[in-house]
């Protein structure tokens, strides 16, 4: 089947994702959105709606409905009640996360944590709770939420220095 044209929306030139009509919108053979990087934009977005799971419901729902299903960035701020900027800022925000080291570590990892890490690990990173926010929901103090958080992204932090390390090393 023809893939669906591009259009532009909006003044800010921010443009829809090209999507095949048979394939689902996170297999997209081709993407021109503004927010994707040149390189690779079809297997960013595939990439962003896979780790879109781990994140929390509403969050989740904007990345499947703006890199998944190619909705407008007009549309989505409409729908929220924000700015065209606002979304986009947004948006970013959320992709940066996904694509962040400490997100990878801790997807990878927190299934054999101990409860109060992998909890404080999910609400924190994965979600991108405030630390407030993580202590009331896990019904735990703040100093505890930022403790273990601490705990975590330390964690992250000493396993991308290791692999830089290794990356150094093989160089030699």
């Amino acid at each position: 089947m023809q893939p669906l044209a591009a259009r532009k929306t909006g003044s800010n030139g921010v443009r829809t994702m090209i999507l095949s009509e048979s394939k689902p919108a996170c297999q997209a053979e081709s993407v021109s959105w503004r927010g994707l990087s040149r390189g690779g934009r079809a297997e960013r977005a595939a990439r962003l709606c896979a780790l879109a799971d781990a994140l929390a419901p509403t969050d989740r729902a904007l990345i499947r409905w703006a890199y998944g299903d190619g909705k407008p960035l007009g549309e989505l701020a409409a729908v929220h009640r924000v700015t065209t900027r606002a979304m986009s800022r947004r948006l970013q925000r959320l992709a940066r996360r996904c694509e962040s080291a400490e997100f990878g570590f801790v997807l990878s990892r927190v299934r054999t944590w101990e409860p109060p890490l992998a909890l404080v690990a999910r609400a924190c990173v994965l979600e991108g709770r405030s630390l407030r926010s993580a202590a009331a929901t896990l019904g735990m103090g703040i100093h505890q939420v930022r403790a273990l958080r601490t705990v975590v992204l330390s964690m992250a932090r000493g396993v991308e220095q290791n692999d830089q390390l290794a990356a150094r090393w093989r160089k030699v």
